[in-house]
């Protein structure tokens, strides 16, 4: 629950797929390893994964569904579907999620970002960094200068945790963002 994930999909088959997942959109992050075209652009819930090709694409999980009432996702040709080409997940409160704190002291936007985001704080920053979803930093920000945002542009399409130090108390705090 309030995860975001990569998924990746592919058609090893001799067919092509729409594949449909129920309650979450997605954003397309690839196909076969190349940027999705423009008609790709935008949130989704279906996409179609061409013969022996692989899709990416990233979501967030912010509907609780238990094991009595799971999600469904399925590939929308009916025969494929009757077929077995469709199953179910959950979605659940582990804990694994990033931390979010109960306020709005501390907003990274807009989310998703193309070229730059800019970031709400209440308090001092002493330290920001910027990781990726493999755990990398990609960005170290020594006392960083928040109010002019921070360029973004060199990153890659994916799932990034921002991560700040405050000043004085030396609290980490860490929000999810989304780059295009």
């Amino acid at each position: 629950l309030n995860n975001t994930e990569i998924w990746e999909l592919r058609s090893t088959s001799g067919f092509g797929h729409p594949f449909h997942i129920h309650d979450v959109e997605f954003k397309i992050l690839s196909v076969n390893g190349a940027a999705p075209t423009a008609e790709q652009s935008g949130w989704k819930d279906v996409v179609f994964v061409p013969r022996n090709q692989t899709v990416r694409f990233i979501a967030r999980f912010d509907d609780y569904a238990d094991a009595e009432h799971p999600f469904m996702y399925h590939c929308h040709i009916s025969l494929h579907e009757d077929e077995g080409m469709m199953g179910q997940f959950v979605v659940t409160d582990n804990g694994s999620a990033v931390s979010e704190l109960p306020n709005a002291d501390f907003v990274v936007y807009p989310n998703p970002a193309a070229d730059r985001v800019s970031v709400k704080f209440e308090g001092q920053a002493y330290y920001a960094k910027i990781v990726n979803a493999a755990g990398k930093v990609v960005m170290m920000l020594p006392r960083p200068q928040l109010a002019n945002g921070i360029d973004v542009s060199m990153l890659s399409p994916g799932l990034y945790n921002f991560v700040l130090t405050e000043e004085g108390t030396k609290r980490i705090l860490t929000r999810a963002f989304i780059v295009e």
